[in-house]
Order: C-alpha cells, then sequence, then structure tokens
C-alpha cells in the first residue's frame, strides 16, 4: 500500500490546516456576494430582467470566481486582483440599492460577504498562502525539467546502445566471417544485398545485419539456431531482405 500512496512536495496536512480556511472563505464569499447582488439588481435595479438571463449572469460570475482561485491555488498571484475587483465591484453596485428600499437582509449580504472577502485578501495568512503557492509553483517547474532531462538521458542512453555493435557477438567467428559466406553462397543465391539480413545454408544460425538510420553505421548481430540446419547440409538458401530463411532443405 505505500507504493500506491501520493508523494507530495510539502507535508499536506499542516498546509490544508494552516491555509484552506482562508483560501475556501475568499471562495464562499464571493459566491454569496454575487448571490445577494444577483438577487438585488433582479428584484430592484432591473425588474423586468427574467429569470434565464438572470441565472446565466449567475452562472458567469462563479465561473470568473473558479476560474480565479483556481489560477491563485496554482501559483499566480496576480489573479487576486480578480477577485479584488470582483468585491469592489459588488459594493459599488450594492451601495445605490438603498434607494429603493429593498430586503434588509439581502442588502446586508450585498456589504457583509464582499467586505469579508476583502479582509481575507488583506489578511497575514492569504499573503502567506500565496507566497507558498508560488514556492510549489517553482518545485513543480524544477521537478517537471529534471524528470524531463532524465527521460532524455535515457533515451539518448537507449540510442547509444543500438548504434554499438554488441562485443561478444560481434567477436564471434560466425558473425564476422558473415560478409564473406554471404558472398560465397551456393549457386541458388542470385541476390546479396550489403545491408540485407540473411541466412546461411552452412552456419546454424542467423546473422542480421541492419543500417542504423540515426547513425549510419552497419550492425550485425549473430543469433544462434542450431535446429534450423538440423545437422544437414542446405544446398539452396534465399536471400530477402528482412528475414532470409532458407527453402525446403534438400539431403
Amino acid at each position: 500500500m505505500t507504493l500506491l500512496r501520493r508523494k507530495y512536495l510539502i507535508p499536506i496536512r499542516p498546509f490544508l490546516l494552516r491555509y484552506f480556511p482562508v483560501f475556501i472563505g475568499v471562495i464562499f464569499s464571493g459566491i454569496f456576494a454575487s448571490v445577494a447582488v444577483v438577487m438585488l439588481v433582479e428584484n430592484h435595479y432591473l425588474p423586468s430582467l427574467s429569470n434565464a438571463a438572470a441565472e446565466n449572469v449567475g452562472r458567469v460570475l462563479a465561473l470568473f470566481i473558479t476560474l480565479c482561485n483556481v489560477m491563485i491555488g496554482y501559483g499566480w498571484p496576480k489573479w487576486v486582483w480578480g477577485m479584488r475587483g470582483f468585491f469592489l465591484a459588488c459594493l459599488l453596485v450594492a451601495l445605490p440599492g438603498f434607494q429603493f428600499s429593498p430586503h434588509p437582509l439581502i442588502y446586508f449580504e450585498c456589504f457583509f460577504w464582499p467586505l469579508l472577502g476583502l479582509l481575507l485578501l488583506r489578511s497575514k495568512r492569504y499573503r502567506e498562502f500565496l507566497a507558498k503557492a508560488v514556492e510549489l509553483r517553482h518545485m513543480r517547474a524544477k521537478v517537471v525539467a529534471a524528470v524531463k532531462r532524465r527521460r532524455q538521458h535515457e533515451r539518448a542512453i537507449i540510442r547509444i546502445k543500438k548504434t554499438e555493435v554488441i562485443p561478444h557477438l560481434a567477436a564471434h567467428p560466425i558473425a564476422t566471417a558473415a560478409p564473406t559466406r554471404a558472398t560465397n553462397m551456393c549457386s541458388a543465391c542470385t541476390m546479396t544485398p550489403p545491408l540485407a539480413s540473411f541466412w546461411c545454408c552452412t552456419a546454424p544460425g542467423l546473422t542480421i545485419k541492419h543500417n542504423d538510420r540515426r547513425s549510419g553505421i552497419s550492425l550485425a548481430r549473430f543469433v544462434p539456431m542450431p535446429w534450423l540446419a538440423g545437422g544437414r547440409r542446405v544446398d539452396s538458401c534465399r536471400v530477402a531482405p528482412r528475414y532470409a530463411l532458407p527453402l525446403r532443405p534438400r539431403c
């Protein structure tokens, strides 16, 4: 079970206990402030406004609040000005509402939630949260860069291993003598491409040659297959570009 647990960059429990209340408090203050202001505008400022239009305005404000707080949580503190502007706009819209004698509770909420949100934004703990969010963003960027460098290094190692000839296979007598034997095959071998893979009719195995596209180096690899020849000489064979296997052996 320990392998399935997530590893966080910082201790998650103390971080949430200290900074989550102010973060979620700003979000709920924005939601309640938007609801109160939309109700005030719908009932007193614009009585002809339909319920569908008011609901659409509320959805747009909720999306704006969500976007600002998501970007703040990801470590972009400039989006705090979006929430500050939103709370100030709510106060400015609600200020001339006393002329219409609205419901006292709704009118009180139009001022209470924006002011609470502004106080939370100016609190010391919220400023610490912003600094921590920026620090976490930089830490995530360093981790992502380190992972990318590690993957590039692994790919480079794999590319180098592909271009290298395996020493013990390259030193094999059949593998080293494969080009000579390929040019001296039996009379049935009419085509001998220089970089083709072939199966020699006298060798108990398969010698594979190919040209690496990246480095342009010709590689050879011998795969022992003693069961192919079966202890009998094959009088004819065929060379194919990919895999050259013998025809029906003749005793």
